[in-house]
């Protein structure tokens, strides 16, 4: 009852006695938005509710958030690993996007309880991190001047490329949002902007 109440004062009428799983995502969607989410994590936000929703269409009336279940969810987990054969990290990327999601329509008192926190998270292994060989690295660099590119900019421009992946460690999507002014080639240093996690840096 009191849920309703606070409905009544938060949402439009027509959400107010029955939220949509669907109606509380785009909801969630747009604060993100607002609150400066990436368009990566948005696009993942997406990607895993729009899993979810396709595995329960039909088997929660309307897909009622309020009728929403640990059971359901716990089913749709062991869908993924079972049938769908997801990876450990499929499985976690799929429980952090919908547990943020949820404990979002907790906090903003859509439902009343989180029911994925009786499932446990999965936990990811931590391999080290792969690299190259000097060798390696040498000919990766051989291999593009061998390539017959059709421009001479090309070449040099890949070469550019994968030479600032090797020597700087950058993400690939850090390396694809530098401008021109993001390098000073006095200092040495490659300022990347909106990193992972949104964090910004200097680099070597």
């Amino acid at each position: 009852r009191n849920l309703l109440l606070r409905r009544e004062l938060l949402y439009p009428v027509e959400l107010r006695e029955q939220m949509l799983i669907q109606d509380a995502f785009e909801l969630f969607l747009k604060e993100s938005l607002i609150s400066r989410k990436s368009q990566a994590t948005l696009t993942n936000y997406r990607q895993s509710v729009n899993s979810f929703l396709n595995y329960i269409k039909g088997s929660i009336p309307q897909q009622d958030i309020d009728l929403l279940t640990t059971l359901t969810l716990d089913s749709y987990f062991l869908n993924g690993i079972q049938a769908r054969n997801w990876s450990k990290y499929t499985q976690w990327t799929y429980y952090k996007n919908l547990n943020a999601f949820l404990n979002w329509c907790l906090k903003k008192e859509i439902i009343s309880k989180n029911p994925l926190k009786l499932i446990p998270k999965p936990r990811l292994p931590h391999p080290y991190p792969k690299s190259l060989s000097e060798q390696e690295a040498r000919e990766l660099l051989q291999g593009i001047n061998t390539i017959p590119w059709k421009y001479e900019y090309t070449r040099i421009r890949n070469k550019a490329i994968i030479m600032t992946l090797l020597y700087t460690g950058i993400r690939k999507s850090e390396l694809m949002n530098l401008n021109f002014n993001d390098i000073d080639i006095q200092s040495g240093f490659i300022y990347v902007q909106n990193g992972k996690g949104d964090k910004s840096r200097e680099v070597p």
